[in-house]
């Protein structure tokens, strides 16, 4: 009896071991795979201290601002700084639209952004 209470406290420690481990694991960016990049390259994991903020800082989205399309920098989800307001008043847009600006909607470049801006949907 001594020797199965042995074997299974042990099969019981290296489970205990396994799964904190791998929760552990699963809770950090570590073993995040990278986002492919639009060319198919892979692109760097983005570091959270410093050079997360400077990231943040020089990322772009298209928002609302008093009820009007604006371009913001930062990131939809930490907020942004209006750079730009646009002519394009949001009452005319169907709400789908409208939640999606709420949401802020992120660009790469100015060729995305005039794309975004002119596929917004205008009733005729």
């Amino acid at each position: 009896m001594g020797r199965r209470w042995v074997v299974f406290c042990a099969g019981l420690l290296c489970f205990t071991v396994s799964f904190i481990t791998a929760l552990w694991f699963s809770q950090s960016r570590l073993f995040d795979p990278p986002a492919p990049l639009d060319d198919g390259r892979i692109s760097p994991p983005i570091d959270s201290g410093r050079q997360g903020a400077a990231a943040a800082a020089e990322q772009f989205y298209i928002g609302i601002h008093d009820q009007h399309v604006a371009i913001y920098k930062g990131k939809p989800e930490m907020g942004g700084v209006v750079v730009e307001i646009t002519e394009i008043p949001i009452a005319k847009l169907p709400e789908f639209e409208i939640r999606n600006l709420r949401a802020g909607i992120p660009f790469a470049d100015e060729e995305q952004k005039y794309s975004i801006l002119e596929g917004l949907h205008f009733p005729l």
